[in-house]
């Protein structure tokens, strides 16, 4: 139960997402299907509600950073704007050109800082349509979830190859 915990938590936490939370829980659960496709399966909907909640909550979270003027919360406001004003650059590169399938082929990149949390910030900065950026960010979810998934099974296929 504790590694469901860990899972969701990990799936949830900006940056790392499913890119995290998947390779964990074939760690956990490598020798137990059953559990290894809960964890799977809780991975990608704990990712998945990401955006309908950033989205909502954008508005409020940008104007409450942005009047923050103490110390320590000045510190994680220039944090803060630095992440915006590089999800800003990365929004105008892939949204710009593509729109809203931009979006999602930006969520889908499996790298660390290009998933939901991001995409909804894109989306956010750009003035997006919520509707149309919360399927864009989702399809771009189930993207990377099966990259990686994918990818995973390779390597364990190749592993056992070498290992025999």
């Amino acid at each position: 139960m504790f590694e469901l915990i860990v899972i969701i938590l990990l799936a949830l936490a900006p940056g790392v997402e499913v890119r995290g939370a998947l390779p964990l829980t074939y760690y956990y659960f490598a020798n137990d299907p059953y559990m290894k496709t809960l964890g799977i399966s809780l991975a990608i909907v704990a990712n998945l509600i990401i955006a309908p909640i950033a989205l909502i909550l954008l508005s409020w979270i940008d104007e409450v950073i942005r009047s923050w003027v103490n110390w320590p919360l000045s510190s994680i406001k220039s944090l803060y704007i630095k992440v915006f004003g590089r999800a800003q650059r990365l929004g105008e590169r892939y949204v710009g050109i593509w729109g809203y399938l931009g979006l999602a082929l930006f969520v889908a990149i499996p790298v660390p800082g290009s998933g939901a949390w991001t995409g909804s910030l894109i989306a956010y900065i750009l003035g997006l349509k919520r509707r149309w950026s919360i399927i864009s960010i989702e399809a771009g979810v189930l993207i990377a979830s099966a990259l990686i998934l994918a990818a995973l099974e390779g390597v364990l296929r190749l592993t056992f190859l070498i290992h025999g």
